[in-house]
């Protein structure tokens, strides 16, 4: 190799960053955000009551054909959500079955997938810088850490929200039909997992504002009336029973819970609180970005300068905090994931804004904001869940007797519920439970005087629970035998 070309090395290695730079750093930033994700994901990813239901259910599925037409029940009314939240991880199973933890799994890869949206989106929005910008913040997103190992229904919302978003920035860019179309689909598709994201309505509007607004609504509507298609065969099945359910919560319900709505407690303590939760970790840092769009929108309205998408975006991020205001509903910031989108974006165009007039200090922002938001991380990062505490506890009571197979009692008074179903997946996983098995129950651990006068035999124990075998014909009233089956029953068709 003569001196020419080792010269000519690092010209082409420079050209092609240069060229290449923005998916190279679109591929840096996503390795970024999923090693942030999946952290020490065997020891944190959420591992209780719903989430075990929810494998149970999963498993039951995939084992009978049964496809059902709604979801998980709602915690907020009498009602279920729709059935994609299942169906989901249902085929995600199927195709991946070597794992109980596929679906945990998948929720952080579709994590990782909001980071790239939003790069998606703020290129769209504005531009290749843009869209760096978005996807840093993203990737280091507490709110969007916090639920990135959450096997939850709640989990789906923030993805089918940002890409409502990117498709509203499509079609205000383009003006072509089917991204209207794809608005009112993922809108729909973020409701069917969490009746929350009704409040995230308002950004089907903006596919109104141009001359086919009749022909671009119809598709939107169009697209937002196919998710529900299995609730609505569903509820023309039961009588709609569903509708029946939430028109009475929306009339009636909400009146029972009591939430501060006053403005000044709203704008002044819950939404800077919120906005560091999603993006920069404290609150006066909130306070520094609402500043900064404040002073940018005012400018750029001053000189007739606002672009139409921020125009779209910030009037539909203001009819959200008027109707959030206005929703009775606990303010928790888990079920407001539906903002993530927008205020990721809002924060990347304000820091844009500053770019184009000092990069030096734009750039000293964004590791401000970046740095608050990893220091906010860590306590997520660093949850440790009870899997192990389980699994010890299912190894104890399978050493006894390795041949035989159990029937777990989901006890109602035990006040150990929440220790029932993840035990019951593991011993299912395990082929330990049958309908014919040893009756055993879960129980929080006794203290030492109460095991003095404890009736039931205690096979495995751990610092927080016992595991009691009954002896037959002794099960306590309170206690019922629950399976895959059973459960199955209880959380899809009860709630119908």
């Amino acid at each position: 190799m003569n001196l020419k070309s080792k010269r000519a090395y690092p010209r082409k290695f420079y050209t092609f960053v240069k060229t290449h730079y923005f998916w190279i750093s679109v591929i840096l930033i996503l390795v970024f955000a999923a090693i942030l994700r999946f952290y020490t994901f065997t020891s944190r990813f959420a591992f209780e009551s719903d989430q075990a239901r929810d494998v149970l259910v999963v498993q039951e599925i995939i084992e009978t054909g049964h496809i059902p037409l709604t979801g998980p029940p709602s915690s907020i009314g009498p009602f279920s959500y729709g059935p994609w939240y299942y169906w989901i991880l249902s085929l995600v199973s199927f195709l991946f079955p070597f794992s109980i933890l596929v679906p945990w799994a998948l929720l952080t890869l579709v994590s990782v997938l909001f980071v790239f949206v939003l790069v998606l989106a703020g290129r769209a929005f504005i531009g290749n810088t843009a869209g760096i910008i978005a996807g840093l913040l993203a990737a280091v997103s507490t709110a969007e850490i916090r639920v990135s190992a959450h096997l939850s229904n709640l989990s789906f919302v923030s993805i089918f929200a940002a890409l409502a978003i990117l498709s509203l920035i499509f079609f205000l860019k383009t003006k072509r039909s089917l991204f209207s179309f794809l608005v009112g689909l993922n809108v729909a598709f973020a409701i069917n997992m969490h009746l929350s994201a009704i409040i995230f309505l308002p950004v089907i509007l903006p596919i109104t504002f141009n001359k086919s607004r009749l022909r671009n609504l119809l598709l939107g509507l169009f697209g937002f009336l196919i998710p529900f298609i299995p609730l609505l065969i569903s509820d023309f099945r039961h009588h709609w029973v569903f509708a029946k359910n939430l028109l009475t919560f929306f009339l009636v319900g909400q009146e029972k819970i009591w939430v501060s709505i006053r403005w000044l407690t709203y704008l002044r303590d819950f939404w800077p609180e919120f906005w560091s939760n999603v993006i920069g970790g404290l609150r006066f840092i909130s306070y520094f970005i609402f500043v900064m769009l404040a002073v940018f929108i005012i400018k750029d309205l001053y000189r007739r300068k606002l672009d139409k998408v921020l125009v779209a975006l910030f009037f539909t991020f203001i009819l959200q905090v008027i109707l959030l205001r206005y929703w009775r509903g606990e303010k928790q910031e888990v079920w407001l994931l539906f903002f993530n989108p927008l205020i990721l974006l809002l924060t990347t165009w304000g820091i844009w804004k500053l770019f184009s007039l000092n990069k030096v200090f734009s750039i000293f922002v964004i590791i401000i904001l970046m740095t608050g938001s990893l220091i906010a991380d860590i306590p997520h990062l660093n949850y440790v869940n009870q899997f192990s505490k389980f699994k010890a506890l299912k190894e104890e009571l399978i050493l006894e007797d390795p041949h035989s197979a159990f029937l777990l009692h989901n006890c109602r008074y035990s006040y150990a519920r929440n220790a029932s179903l993840p035990l019951l997946l593991l011993l299912t996983k395990d082929g330990k439970i049958d309908l014919g098995g040893r009756p055993i129950g879960v129980y929080l651990s006794p203290s030492a005087e109460e095991i003095k006068t404890f009736q039931y035999d205690i096979k495995a124990r751990s610092d927080s629970y016992i595991v009691v075998e009954f002896k037959p014909g002794e099960i306590p009233e309170e206690c019922t035998p629950i399976t895959k089956s059973s459960l199955y029953n209880e959380t899809l068709l009860i709630n119908l």
